[in-house]
């Protein structure tokens, strides 16, 4: 399912404006080898993230997650523009993060 319009916009004027955004995102399915002898396949939930927003372009978003309760490990984590759901600006501003 493509990305609305509406959300690619509110995405393109949150890293602008430097406003937090919370997306409703589908994980990609999961197929997993182990344990053997049978694999399994995992489907893809629908998670809420809570992101700085970074650089979008025609496919993929990146954010920093700022998600209360998860370990980040100081990475910006990228997401298929397809695959977001819905899109809501916080009207919270952040400073850009430095990275290493």
């Amino acid at each position: 399912m493509p990305i609305t319009g509406r959300n690619k916009n509110l995405l393109e004027e949150s890293i602008l404006n430097r406003k937090i955004v919370r997306i409703r995102y589908k994980k990609e399915d999961k197929e997993f080898k182990k344990p053997k002898p049978f694999g399994r396949k995992e489907r893809g939930d629908i998670v809420v993230r809570n992101l700085e927003p970074y650089e979008i372009d025609e496919n993929y978003f990146w954010g920093y997650d700022v998600t209360l309760g998860l370990r980040n490990n100081d990475k910006i984590k990228r997401f298929k523009l397809d695959n977001i759901r819905t899109v809501t600006v916080i009207n919270r501003n952040f400073s850009p993060r430095t990275f290493s």
